[in-house]
């Protein structure tokens, strides 16, 4: 094929782009396209089970690796420039006076994991493929190098369809880079060549760093259904656990796997409102001890349910329900008051919390609970949402998956989960006398679960003063 570009006055190599001062661009754009995969292995339907930033001892095609379910492993070189610089054969395939070529290295590092299995190689970069020839002398012979974007385009044809590297032909105005090509794979056999050529994906004009960063967010913010502001701020807590993934903090655990990602993504103990986890008070009066080593007994003989416990202001309800969490084998595992209860000794009757009078307090408090205390280790396998703020603080949504969660522990544990909710009296009063504290959201009353609706395995206490007709019946 005649080539009209030889005809045209071409660059000299020698033309080059003026130097940019250096910053930590090139290193936040691998750690942010990792990031960006990170975010793609939380979709189930992705198919990735791990990343890893710099795979140890693999040079050449180490930046990021992604582990696929099915067995692949796919590669990323990242090259990034903040200059308007075109990716060019001569970037590609020219050796530097002190090393090796980039296609050099891209074939040697494929050679060390391609007997791993199913390998894809994958140059990234938000460089331009180059659009013009460049003259070069090479063994003192004046050469003309194609546009590395048809070039490429031809031989990613070729190579698909050819049965051995021999049989590839390439136009006549291409053939001194197709040599030169050849020429840099010699470290590879012919069939190894092929295999490579199929491999290799190059990856051009990908979006800068601003816009692959806003991308990420947008697919988290897809993926779990939430607006872009709270995406934000998860990306945010990946971005923190980068210094460990991308360094040497993280020791020999180098791969992010789901599980890590999920852990990643949380926020512990910003998610957990009011005081709950106080012990019964000291002295404990002894005339409680029969009736609570009684109501052990019956709440433990339960396979699902609701009792309800009551009695005046000061007769000792929420000093019962902590004793119960609070004996060698605690009988309740999870437990939330909707106010900071009066003790012996204490000098004024404590006011009510506004907080925790809601139904998205008392559902979003148990859901954080549940995650930290139970589940910290198999978010993604058991499916606990990372963040409350990612079912957008939902109460209806928040209580199903404390409701699945108590079940599946109740499963796993072969005894039913007991869940204490204590002070329904103070959220009767938030809602009658000051209804300014809920601020227009449910009350927890409205959220409370009827008895038909509590899942096997699962038992409420609930406890409060009698006679408040907010009480839901």
């Amino acid at each position: 094929m005649s080539s009209p570009r030889a005809a045209h006055a071409v660059p000299s190599l020698s033309a080059a782009i003026p130097n940019q001062p250096g910053l930590h661009d090139p290193y936040w754009y691998e750690a942010t396209l990792a990031e960006h995969f990170i975010v793609e292995m939380l979709d189930k339907a992705s198919g990735i089970r791990s990343v890893t930033i710099q795979v140890p001892a693999i040079p050449g095609i180490d930046d990021v690796m992604v582990a696929c379910e099915d067995g692949r492993t796919i590669w990323y070189q990242v090259k990034h420039t903040r200059a308007e610089a075109n990716l060019t054969f001569a970037y590609l395939a020219n050796a530097p006076t002190d090393g090796k070529s980039l296609l050099r290295q891209l074939a040697e590092g494929w050679k060390t994991v391609v007997a791993q299995g199913d390998v894809e190689l994958h140059l990234y970069t938000n460089r331009k493929l180059g659009q013009q020839a460049v003259r070069v002398q090479r063994a003192g012979v004046d050469t003309i190098l194609p546009p590395l974007s048809e070039f490429w385009t031809t031989l990613s044809t070729l190579v698909g369809s050819a049965g051995h590297i021999n049989e590839i032909r390439m136009p006549s105005d291409m053939e001194p880079g197709w040599q030169q090509w050849r020429e840099e794979l010699d470290s590879l056999s012919d069939a190894e060549q092929l295999r490579f050529l199929r491999s290799l994906h190059i990856d051009a004009d990908q979006p800068s760093l601003p816009q692959l960063t806003r991308n990420t967010v947008e697919r988290l913010s897809g993926i779990f259904g939430i607006p872009v502001p709270i995406a934000q701020r998860g990306r945010a807590q990946l971005d923190t656990q980068l210094r460990r993934w991308a360094t040497s903090l993280r020791g020999n655990q180098i791969a992010v796997t789901r599980e890590e990602a999920c852990r990643a993504l949380q926020i512990p103990g910003e998610e957990i409102i009011g005081d709950h986890e106080f012990p019964p008070p000291e002295p404990f009066f002894p005339s409680r001890s029969g009736f609570v080593a009684d109501l052990a007994q019956t709440v433990c003989s339960l396979q699902r349910g609701i009792i309800f416990l009551t009695g005046s202001a000061g007769c000792g309800k929420t000093s019962i329900v902590s004793a119960l969490a609070n004996r060698a084998e605690p009988v309740v595992d999870l437990r939330f008051h909707a106010f900071r209860p009066l003790t012996p000794g204490a000098a004024t009757l404590p006011q009510d919390y506004s907080q925790t009078a809601t139904a998205a307090a008392l559902w979003g408090d148990l859901l954080g609970r549940l995650r930290q205390r139970f589940y910290s280790h198999r978010l993604w396998e058991a499916g606990v949402p990372v963040r409350n703020d990612f079912l957008l603080d939902d109460p209806g949504r928040l209580r199903e998956h404390v409701l699945r969660l108590a079940q599946l522990l109740a499963t796993d544990r072969g005894r039913p989960t007991l869940i204490a909710i204590d002070g329904l009296d103070h959220a009767a009063r938030a809602k009658t006398a000051a209804p300014e504290q809920l601020r227009g959201r449910p009350s927890l009353l409205e959220a409370l679960v009827p008895p038909e609706d509590v899942p096997e395995g699962v038992v409420f206490i609930i406890a409060g003063q009698p006679g408040w007709s907010q009480y839901p019946l």
